[in-house]
């Protein structure tokens, strides 16, 4: 029964979640792991919280028709933990090599007291630049100047180009 909660929520964190690493305002040296689902959905996200524990917030309503919007969140171990747990159901390569990355590397180059040598200094930066590099593989190819190049020119149904096949 786990397992079908953890690919539930694995497919939920494919399309609305995010994995990255953070810094805390008072110390801006070194980066924790944090991971983060954005939904409108607030019994959805109690149901992740009590799953793995994490917070609720609420987001700020950027126009009066707009929803709103919650995110639950998980830092430090409790994000690795989620991360382990939904691991071998993710499918989008980013959040997948991201997610392997923090859960086999992050522990091993950081230090528990932050006191760091020049070799362990290293590799906890290139552990992070390493983290960094990883970008999406599908970007957009279309990015429209204006409204009319994405629907047309009336307002109607949604018209994007036809991408070409170079072979």
């Amino acid at each position: 029964m786990k397992k079908l909660i953890y690919a539930y929520i694995a497919g939920l964190f494919d399309g609305e979640g995010t994995i990255t690493l953070t810094t805390n305002f008072s110390s801006k040296k070194f980066r924790y792991p944090a991971v983060s689902v954005a939904n409108t959905d607030l019994s959805l996200l109690k149901f992740i919280k009590k799953e793995f524990g994490g917070a609720i917030c609420s987001k700020k309503k950027q126009k009066k028709h707009h929803s709103q919007s919650y995110h639950w969140q998980a830092r430090y171990d409790r994000a690795i933990y989620f991360l382990k747990k939904i691991y071998p159901f993710l499918k989008i390569k980013e959040k997948c090599q991201r997610a392997s990355l923090i859960i086999n590397c992050y522990k091993k180059v950081t230090r528990r007291n932050g006191r760091y040598t020049f070799d362990e200094f290293k590799n906890k930066t290139a552990f992070e630049e390493k983290f960094f590099s990883i970008k999406s593989l599908h970007p957009p190819k279309f990015k429209p100047k204006n409204s009319f190049d994405y629907y047309g020119g009336d307002g109607g149904e949604l018209n994007p180009p036809s991408a070409s096949i170079s072979t």
